[in-house]
């Protein structure tokens, strides 16, 4: 079982996380009005050739593909905060024991222990 100072420091690295996961979206994209964890990108406009058309179509594609991963990120990152706040961070939701610290510690917003996380894939 986690202390309060093992939760205190997995919920400032989440908090920084989102932070920084938040500040890049809005780099390339527009969060929802009624979903500020989900982020409309904008189409690049950088010319009138057919070039350039092509071009803006490759970076409106990458930054879709960006965007869909760092929304995934965000999620877990605002679902385990939501764990801290209701008594929940830390316990595999399959098995109901405790997660591993090393895994916290590469991952503060795991879901599931080592052991059932192995057969998740």
């Amino acid at each position: 079982m986690l202390n309060n100072t093992q939760i205190t420091t997995y919920q400032a690295q989440l908090e920084s996380e989102k932070k920084k996961i938040q500040q890049e979206l809005s780099n390339f994209g527009v969060a929802k009005k009624n979903d500020p964890h989900d982020f409309d990108s904008f189409m690049p406009s950088i010319g009138l050739s057919e070039e350039d058309n092509a071009l803006e179509v490759s970076e409106y594609l990458n930054k879709l593909c960006a965007e869909s991963l760092l929304e995934a990120r965000l999620k877990e990152i605002v679902e385990a905060l939501h764990k801290i706040k209701t008594g929940t961070f830390g316990i595999c939701e399959k098995c109901h024991q405790d997660i591993e610290i090393k895994k916290l510690d590469v991952n503060p917003a795991s879901d599931f222990c080592i052991n059932c996380g192995k057969y998740l894939n």
